[in-house]
């Protein structure tokens, strides 16, 4: 798989996971006043902030779950567990950009989690989640798109590329993606 340019600043926001969340995904790049934080919030409670409907899952168990540390590992603030998520090939995004999301974070809800084969025959998946921020921040909804690639037989993070953003944020299913486009 060739190395592709990360997406424009405006789709830079994580996930939580992300997802996003990431996620895809809860990572966002928010203009917030600082404040003084009064620690993360609590990951996985009655009311979770994650939403990750079985309909939208992988058939790849590993999968899912690499999908679920990716969201709890957000809502937890957690930006060293995070920056091991990333492949090794790029640098995830900001501590500084990640902490402005996680503090802002009410919800991340995984919309589509799509298979995927590159040209050379490797599969990957693409992470598509829609990140509900608190009303302070601009744009408290955001929509993400991250790639959840195989690296030394570990699922890794990686930026998705900017036709492939294009294409997933044009449909509201999420479609067949495609990376030979």
């Amino acid at each position: 798989m060739s190395t592709v340019a990360g997406p424009p600043r405006p789709f830079r926001i994580g996930l939580a996971f992300a997802v996003a969340v990431s996620a895809a995904v809860g990572i966002v790049a928010c203009e917030r006043e600082s404040q003084p934080s009064a620690g993360p919030p609590a990951a996985l409670t009655e009311k979770s902030p994650i939403d990750f409907p079985m309909e939208v899952q992988a058939d790849d168990p590993a999968v899912n779950q690499f999908v679920r540390q990716i969201t709890e590992i957000c809502v937890e603030g957690d930006y060293e567990r995070f920056r091991l998520l990333w492949a090794v090939r790029e640098d995830p995004f900001p501590r500084r950009e990640f902490e402005r999301g996680w503090k802002a974070l009410n919800k991340v809800r995984v919309i589509a989690l799509q298979k995927m084969k590159t040209k050379t025959g490797e599969y990957l998946y693409y992470l598509h989640a829609r990140v509900e921020l608190d009303e302070s921040v601009p744009e408290p909804e955001r929509e993400v798109v991250l790639l959840i690639i195989k690296e030394n037989d570990q699922w890794r993070l990686a930026k998705a590329p900017a036709h492939l953003i294009k294409q997933v944020l044009g449909t509201t299913d999420g479609g067949n993606a495609n990376l030979n486009s």
